[in-house]
Formats: structure tokens, sequence, C-alpha cells
């Protein structure tokens, strides 16, 4: 939503400045100052004291709690847990004989992303007597049967995934990326406030050694002319020496609390910066494995495409090549192709279809732009010069 050139976007944290007799209400936030009319209000204004341990991704607060009322995994753990600069609290709803400890601590040890359900689903295979999958695939005619092509003891071929495990995989893959693409920022964030925090205390230690030494010199001045026979003459010295005397220790006092709170900030973004990369590890393996598993079906759906294929594929692709790497690219570009066109509206006549817009279609980005790497990987591997379309926005790598 927009109103005069503000944005409202999704978990948005604003700040009710009035309530209107009407119920709507004025907000100032980020972006600027804005104004929600009460039926506005009433359908997606919630407040901000509470949000989902996914929401919280990259947040820091002073305290942390955690409402844990049902299942979780290590990311659903983790996420809130390492919020708080001050406390991380968690508050556990039982619903058996275990304890508090033994609820978190089972949740810590789950990692659901090492195999998505989608994953496990390609570690079947399609029996001899599988019927060709309907849908919106590019293969001419039917596939046959799922068929030993290396001698009587090759394995038959994974059965591709249907639209709705392909649409759940993709999902997945477009949120875990961005989440790790996310984890980065942050982490460069650490870096850059880490090096602030160490540049600001080098200052100060300078700046203490600097109001050290004038005191010093304050007081060797009133020891050597601060007495009944050496004061005529040196007087403005030793009233001004007298005034650092009686200041400068509150000074230093202020400088060395500034550097020590220095100190313990400096220790706190070192923690949350291991924090971080850790987090970042997770998300970046969630992140192959799924990569991994679209890659099984598209070379799944690929193989079907290279027994038989269809007019549109060949013509763009080039017919099947006979050398294995090439042919193991020409599998791969045919099956993103029908992995996109299993998801989108594509006409028929059409391989990619428009060019994604740069907002508002991330998984439709994801699957486009893998097709045009997958292309240009065989193009490469076949020395064609392709006019590839390009690209309108940055997109969403593979």
């Amino acid at each position: 939503h927009t109103d005069r050139g503000h944005m409202v976007k999704n978990r948005d944290h604003w700040t009710i400045d009035t309530i209107h007799p009407n119920g709507a209400i004025t907000l100032t936030g980020s972006t600027g100052r804005v104004e929600r009319p009460a039926a506005y209000v009433a359908a997606h204004v919630e407040l901000a004291y509470a949000e989902t341990s996914h929401a919280t991704q990259g947040r820091t607060v002073d305290r942390s709690f955690l409402y844990l009322d049902g299942t979780s995994d290590t990311r659903g753990i983790y996420v809130p847990l390492t919020r708080g600069r001050t406390t991380n609290e968690v508050f556990v709803v039982l619903h058996d004989t275990q304890t508090p400890a033994e609820v978190v601590a089972d949740a810590v040890a789950r990692t659901w992303v090492d195999q998505p359900a989608t994953a496990l689903r390609l570690d079947r295979t399609a029996p001899n007597d599988h019927p060709p999958r309907g849908g919106q695939g590019l293969t001419s005619q039917p596939a046959e049967p799922a068929r030993p092509t290396r001698g009587p003891g090759a394995v038959a071929r994974p059965v591709p995934l249907s639209e709705g495990e392909l649409r759940a995989l993709v999902e997945q893959a477009v949120a875990s990326q961005m989440e790790t693409a996310g984890l980065g920022y942050d982490l460069a964030n650490h870096h850059r406030t880490i090096a602030n925090l160490k540049q600001q205390r080098q200052e100060i230690t300078r700046s203490v050694a600097a109001v050290r030494a004038r005191l010093t010199e304050a007081t060797r001045t009133l020891d050597t002319y601060d007495h009944r026979f050496q004061r005529r003459g040196h007087r403005p010295e030793i009233t001004q020496a007298k005034v650092e005397v009686g200041s400068l220790p509150d000074e230093i006092g202020e400088l060395e609390h500034y550097r020590q709170r220095l100190g313990v900030s400096l220790a706190g973004e070192r923690v949350a910066t291991d924090q971080t990369q850790r987090q970042q590890s997770v998300s970046a393996r969630a992140t192959d494995q799924l990569t991994a598993a679209l890659e099984a079906d598209a070379s799944s759906r690929g193989e079907q495409a290279a027994d038989r294929p269809s007019a549109l594929l060949t013509a763009y692709l080039g017919p099947v090549p006979d050398d294995p790497t090439a042919r193991g690219h020409w599998v791969a570009a045919a099956g993103r192709i029908e992995q996109h066109h299993m998801l989108w509206p594509i006409r028929e006549d059409q391989v990619l279809g428009t060019r994604p817009r740069s907002m508002g279609e991330d998984e439709y980005a994801f699957t486009h732009y893998a097709v045009q790497r997958a292309v240009a990987d065989l193009d490469h591997t076949l020395g064609t010069q392709r006019q590839t379309p390009g690209r309108e926005a940055p997109g969403i790598g593979l």
C-alpha cells in the first residue's frame, strides 16, 4: 500500500501518533508519515510487540522472549534466542511429560531442512510401467516407460515432482536464498560495526593518553611554581594548572567509562557476528539442499524430454547431442524449461515468456533465470552464439 509516496509493507514497524475518533490512525515510520483508514486498521494492523521467529531475522533488541507452544527446529529456536543483547529467555508450553529443557533440546537437535519432503520424493523411482505425467510439459508425445539405458542392471529414473511439490520446492528455495542473502548483509553490517567500534576505542585511548599527559604537566607546573618564592610571575600558569588538576581526573574517568562501554559493545558485536555466521552456514546448507533437489527434478524432466523432444525444445536447444557432456547440458536446459512451463502460464510457442518484473515475481524470476543459465551453459559447451534476452532486473540466482 502507498500513501502520498510512502510505502507500507508487510512486517513494517510503525509508531502510532494519533488515533482518530473514526478509528483511523496516523503513523510514523522509516519512510515517513502516513494515515490509514479504520477499515485498513481493522484488517491489517497488529501490535508489534510479538512476531514469528522468522520475522525477527536480522533484528536486535535488548531482551528477547520466545513463546514455544509447539514443535520447532534448530532455526526456529536459534533465531529468537539470539536477538537479545542483554537476555534471551524461552517460555515453553508443556504438552506431555517432557521438561522445558528437554523440549528446547529436542528442537535444537532437529533440522527439518536437512532433507525436505520434496527432496525425499525424488528418491522414489518410476516403475517400468509408470504412466506418463500430464500437465504443461513440452514433450511432444507421452514418454515411454522408464527403462534401463546402461544394461540390465541400470536404475530406473526418478519420478518428476508434481506441480504442487515443485512449486513448494521453488518457494522454499527462494525463501532460503533470500534468508542467506539477508544474513550476508547482516554479517557485513556486523563487520562494519566492529570496525567502527575499534576505531572509536582507539580514538578514546588516544584521548585518554592526551588528557593524562595534560594532567601530568599541570601537576608538574604546581610542583614547580606553586611555592611562596615561585608564585611571582607564574600566577597564570598556576591558576590554569589548578583548574586542570581539579577537572581533568573527572574527564579521564568519563573517557575510561566510555572506553569500557565500547569494549562491552565490541564483545557483544563479536558474539552476534559469530551467531550470524553460524546461522548463515545453516541457511546456506539448506539452500544447497533445496538447489540440489531442484537440479535432480530438472534432470528427471530433461531425461524424459530427451527421449521424445518437442518441436519447441529442438528448435530452441537443437537436437539432443551425442557427446555425453553436451547431452548433460541439453538435459539440464530442457529440464529447467519444463519446470518453468509447469509452474507458469507460458505460451506454447515461447520458451521463457515475459521478463520478470523487478518486484513481486520472485519465484517466476527464479525459474526464468534458471532457464537462461542452463541454456547459456549448453551454448558455451556447443560453441553456440545465441542472442539471449536481457534482464530488466537483477533477479534471483539459483
